[in-house]
């Protein structure tokens, strides 16, 4: 028989069940909402409970609130013995007494340790002394260290000659300290028959606290003369109510339940006074109480009986239902569960043992193309995998053989591959995390050209030529940017190939290049052709503002008799020096250049618009030159092999100047002009500063 056929026969067999079982399964489920509806009604008779309790409660406790945060009340307590602030807080209190049920209240100060209290309308004010050795005064110090803002506690007071109360004691602060509890108190009598009035047959309620004693009861019991609820002992403990050590415990096992999960209600079943009965438990934040309320079981037992029947039909079902399940288990799914086994052996081991065939027909057919399958795919990833390894070992060796920064990051800079262990060494730091993006760890002038590349890849998809300097070990190196977009599907983010070549010995060469080119090797100044620059500078800058600058033209005098005597290295010491010298006489923007040997060019910018002015101010400089200049030198000198020794030499200076006119047209000129200036000084007896005209 086909595999077609036999689901086709397991299907109708199927539907003809279903269709016997529906009748059944609809008894079930109406069975089921009756119980899930005595569950309900449970809940909604505890919520009723407590509101029909809580609400005279939480009015006092209200109240009792506002005294306390009254500035009268607050006043008495800390200045108790000043008869003003104590007429005051009494009146304030007088004030409570007629808006409290019981026309009583109580105020007692930790200052200085005493109770007032007024018990009915028209009665005296009672004032008394708490003491820690009195059972009576023990409500005053567990208030006090009590964490909350208010408890409850339900006793009588032998003080104050009154029966079991329920009093609302409310804390008295200053900030965060305790100065005392005002209260009242509601008469548990009172209370009781507030809501027995309210009672249902079959219903009883209970207000337990957290150390599962009772606090109140409706109805528990009562006296067999009058009728009335026996109200004289209401601490009663849980197995006073409840005689089975298993109710008790599941009870403590519901109350530390709801207080760690927050949840609202619970309900569980229970055996009081012989008779078993629903017990929902609700958490009441407000007094740190619970609200018990018991339902007796006459409902319960339609409900067993219900369920009984639906047990019967449950168990016919569930023996069409495993007939059904060995019938579909011998024909497909032990078969299919024997194909799967295969197939997760293959996926585990990358290899295939001996197929044991079960079943018949196409399953047995399957089973063996599967097995010719595995075999192939076994040797194609066989040679796939030995290729894919051979190309990885070229791979990771021309990785290694690069010298450069090699890595992959997204758009925000985020590392997704390290290609290179020079990555790891200069652009990520030993405590970076791995969440931690490139743009938080490069400083900002790196990240900003990091993203600058990055949008040039993302736009063109390949970004060239963008470098950055990084200080790593107390250098600075330089690196030289190439970016390329990597190819992705539609959707996906951009992810980019980053390449960082080290090119700090390309950029120290440059600069070396530089350095020859426009700068003098002994002096470090500007050589002729960067002098040629500035000069022209600074004409066009005199032209754009309108105001003269000023060239000078220096000669040293008395330089070639030190030269002769001490030789070559002691007169590039001077010239050194005498080139440290001109660099301090000048502004920043101002050109020092040796033009050649013994000689230098000073090159003024921008002085001022009057021609007379910018004369004076050159003559200015130029003399601070000179006397500059013309202080002692103290030179190291070597002659053979003898030591060092120091020679003292003056040195002074002709000094040529000629001005930068705004309409100065050529160089040259200027500077023949600044050189005539300074031959005229030296025939004028040198040491001197000469103006050309």
């Amino acid at each position: 028989m086909k595999l077609q056929t036999k689901f086709s026969l397991l299907m109708l067999s199927t539907f003809c069940v279903f269709m016997i079982a529906f009748w059944l399964v609809t008894q079930y489920w109406t069975a089921r909402i009756n119980s899930e509806w005595a569950i309900r009604l449970t809940e909604t008779q505890v919520t009723f409970d407590m509101q029909r309790t809580l609400r005279p409660l939480l009015r006092e406790i209200n109240l009792a609130k506002q005294l306390a945060a009254e500035p009268a009340i607050l006043n008495m307590a800390l200045h108790e013995n000043d008869a003003s602030y104590r007429q005051r807080g009494i009146a304030v209190l007088e004030s409570y007494r007629t808006q409290f049920q019981s026309q009583r209240y109580f105020a007692a100060f930790t200052q200085s340790q005493h109770c007032y209290a007024q018990t009915a309308k028209g009665s005296v004010l009672q004032r008394y002394a708490l003491s820690h050795n009195n059972p009576m005064d023990a409500w005053f110090y567990s208030s006090i260290a009590s964490p909350r803002s208010y408890s409850l506690n339900v006793e009588g007071n032998t003080h104050l000659k009154l029966d079991t109360q329920v009093w609302i004691n409310h804390l008295i602060k200053q900030g965060d300290r305790t100065i005392g509890v005002v209260g009242t108190g509601i008469s548990l009598k009172n209370l009781e028959q507030e809501t027995e009035a309210l009672e249902q047959q079959g219903i009883h309620s209970l207000w337990v606290d957290r150390a599962l004693r009772i606090q109140l009861h409706h109805a528990l019991a009562r006296d067999e003369r009058t009728k009335e609820a026996k109200l004289a002992n209401p601490r009663l403990p849980m197995d006073a109510v409840f005689k089975r050590r298993s109710d008790v415990a599941n009870l403590t096992q519901v109350v530390q339940h709801l207080l760690v999960s927050g949840e609202k209600s619970a309900t569980l079943r229970v055996e009081y006074q012989g008779e078993p009965h629903l017990l929902g438990v609700r958490y009441v934040p407000e007094l740190d109480w619970f609200a018990f309320t018991l339902m007796d079981a006459g409902q319960s037992r339609q409900l067993q009986q219900a369920l009984s029947q639906v047990m019967v039909f449950g168990i016919i079902f569930l023996g069409v239902l495993l007939i059904v399940w060995f019938s579909v288990n011998s024909w497909v799914l032990f078969p299919l569960a024997r194909l799967q086994h295969n197939m997760v052996v293959v996926e585990m081991n990358n290899s295939l043992p001996p197929l044991q065939i079960k079943g018949a027909g196409e399953i047995a057919r399957l089973s063996r193309r599967f097995e010719k399958m595995v075999y192939h795919i076994r040797d194609y990833q066989a040679n796939l995998e030995a290729k894919v390894l051979a190309r990885t070992h070229d791979l990771d060796a021309t990785l290694a053989a690069i010298p450069d920064a090699l890595f992959e990051i997204d758009s925000w800079g985020m590392r997704q591959k390290i290609a290179s262990n020079y990555s790891a060494d200069i652009f990520i730091k030993q405590d970076a995390g791995v969440n931690e993006s490139l743009f938080d760890l490069l400083p900002v002038e790196a990240v900003s050209v990091l993203k600058s590349a990055l949008h040039e890849a993302q736009q063109t998809g390949l970004s060239r030529g963008h470098q950055f300097s990084l200080q790593v070990n107390s250098q600075v190196r330089w690196f030289e940017l190439s970016v390329s977009l990597k190819p992705h599907l539609k959707g996906e983010e951009d992810n980019f190939i980053v390449l960082a070549h080290d090119v700090t010995l390309l950029k120290q060469a440059e600069e070396q290049i530089r350095s020859l080119a426009f700068y003098d090797v002994l002096t470090q100044l500007a050589n002729r052709r960067l002098l040629n620059e500035r000069l022209k500078q600074a004409m066009a800058a005199s032209k754009r503002s309108g105001r003269y600058g000023a060239l000078l033209f220096l000669d040293l005098d008395n330089f070639k008799p030190l030269n002769d005597a001490y030789g070559h290295e002691v007169g590039d010491q001077l010239l050194i020096e005498v080139a440290q010298r001109l660099t301090q006489c000048v502004r920043a923007v101002d050109t020092v250049a040796r033009f050649g040997g013994d000689e230098f060019v000073v090159v003024l910018h921008e002085l001022n618009e009057d021609a007379i002015v910018a004369t004076q101010l050159a003559l200015q400089v130029a003399e601070k030159i000179r006397l500059t200049l013309a202080a002692p030198y103290h030179l190291s000198v070597a002659i053979g092999n003898q030591p060092l020794r120091k020679v003292h030499h003056q040195c002074a200076s002709s000094i040529g100047l000629s001005l930068i006119a705004p309409q100065q047209s050529s160089e040259e000129t200027l500077l023949k002009e600044a050189d005539s200036a300074m031959y005229q000084a030296k025939q004028q007896g040198r040491n001197r500063v000469c103006v050309y005209v």
